[in-house]
């Protein structure tokens, strides 16, 4: 198996995205409530709860999902493509989100139960959850936004008001780019799993406008953290602004197409833009 099979299995860049986002809730939360950063190993087990616990989830999903992304063509997955076994995903799943939690453990309190909560939650979407219109989108979001919560409770033992704006932003942003994909796997999901995700349930067109206004309503919370207690400079400020209309203007797209090729490339975009945000929280907090 290549190297590049297993990163397609687990979405590596996902996980780096979420050790990122728990790396920029704790030195924010540290910036803003003038705490003290834990021990670099705490740290280190803080930024791998996220990378483990994301790992086994997307295997379990690519092992649960077989048929339906089959379905959907889509050449992709490693077990479509045949580059991997689906008891090769299963194990891999398995070991992470055990790994995960234990990950958790190490660090103690909240840290382990949220780490525990969310390795749970993750085999139930990739069971059933992500049948469900809107719960699924719901549940993919809050994985994002717990991120920087997480981070934020290591560093200070509480989600200080700068965090809770960046988690509630990204928990929008994450329920509007899960429901561009539902709307991608609609075909396989309702034939394969026989899903009621919410593009089955209500339309392509309305679940697309239901995406575009997740976008839109990003806007107002990604500026919030700079009102909130997290110091803007111009470089910080001026990124976030790249990052809220780059959504701006994909949700508008949204309202007016959400064909396979937009869906596809709004969906990385959407990745980049989220990520260059997080980035400029992240020189707001250190600059």
């Amino acid at each position: 198996m290549k190297l590049s099979s297993f990163w397609r299995l687990v979405r590596g860049e996902h996980a780096i995205m979420l050790a990122f986002a728990v790396l920029v809730g704790m030195l924010v939360a540290a910036n803003a409530s003038g705490a003290q950063l834990p021990a670099a190993e705490i740290v280190f087990l803080a930024l791998l709860v996220p990378v483990f616990v994301e790992f086994g989830a997307f295997a379990l999903n690519d092992w649960a999902d077989v048929e339906a992304d089959r379905k959907n063509k889509r050449a992709d997955r490693p077990i479509v493509a045949g580059e991997v076994s689906k008891e090769f995903a299963l194990i891999v799943g398995i070991i992470f989100l055990i790994a995960g939690v234990g990950a958790g453990y190490f660090i103690g309190g909240a840290a382990f139960w949220i780490a525990f909560a969310f390795a749970v939650l993750s085999v139930a979407y990739d069971l059933f959850l992500k049948d469900l219109p809107l719960l699924g989108n719901a549940f993919i979001g809050l994985s994002m936004a717990i991120s920087f919560s997480f981070g934020s409770i290591v560093a200070s033992g509480d989600i200080v008001a700068p965090v809770a704006y960046i988690s509630i932003a990204a928990l929008i942003v994450g329920v509007g780019r899960e429901i561009a994909k539902s709307i991608q796997d609609m075909e396989g999901d309702k034939e394969a799993r026989k899903s009621s995700t919410l593009p089955i349930a209500i339309g392509e067109a309305n679940a697309a406008i239901v995406a575009a206004l997740c976008y839109f309503a990003f806007v107002p919370f990604a500026i919030m953290p700079f009102f909130a207690g997290l110091k803007p400079n111009m470089l910080s400020l001026g990124l976030v602004v790249v990052s809220f209309l780059a959504f701006v203007v994909m949700g508008a797209e949204f309202l007016k197409k959400h064909d396979e090729k937009f869906l596809e490339g709004a969906r990385k975009t959407s990745l980049y833009a989220l990520a260059l945000g997080i980035f400029a929280y992240l020189l707001a907090a250190l600059i």
